[in-house]
């Protein structure tokens, strides 16, 4: 899988967009496979199936991450919000959105911010 990540990443810009064409390379490869419909048809995103990834498991590991001392200590969050989220949580509320988005956002910090913070730690202590 990662040599198809090389070799897309390979590709130079020019034969990736060209105008507001997005994929242009990639189009032109399946132009005689493809059906116009197909090949024209405007971006469309991909929905994550909220409903599905905040069964109980998920709903308890995410409130586990949200409501922990590092996830609170860094004072982006106010906890009895992130509480009333999980309490007013149903598979049809927008509640779930919320959630996940508080979650990628802590999980992000854990991975880039206290990351890079230890390693600056780990290089002020040497001095």
């Amino acid at each position: 899988m990662y040599k198809i990540v090389e070799f897309a990443s390979s590709i130079p810009s020019s034969l990736k967009y060209r105008g507001n064409n997005e994929k242009y390379i990639l189009k032109k490869a399946f132009k005689d496979t493809l059906p116009s419909f197909v090949l024209n048809r405007k971006k469309n995103g991909f929905p994550v199936p909220l409903s599905s990834l905040l069964n109980l498991e998920f709903k308890n590991f995410a409130k586990d991450i949200l409501l922990s001392q590092k996830s609170l200590s860094r004072g982006y969050f106010n906890k009895q919000y992130i509480e009333n989220l999980f309490k007013k949580y149903n598979s049809t509320s927008y509640k779930g959105r919320q959630i996940w988005l508080l979650l990628t956002f802590e999980l992000w910090n854990r991975i880039f911010i206290d990351s890079s913070n230890a390693s600056l730690d780990e290089e002020m202590s040497v001095i």
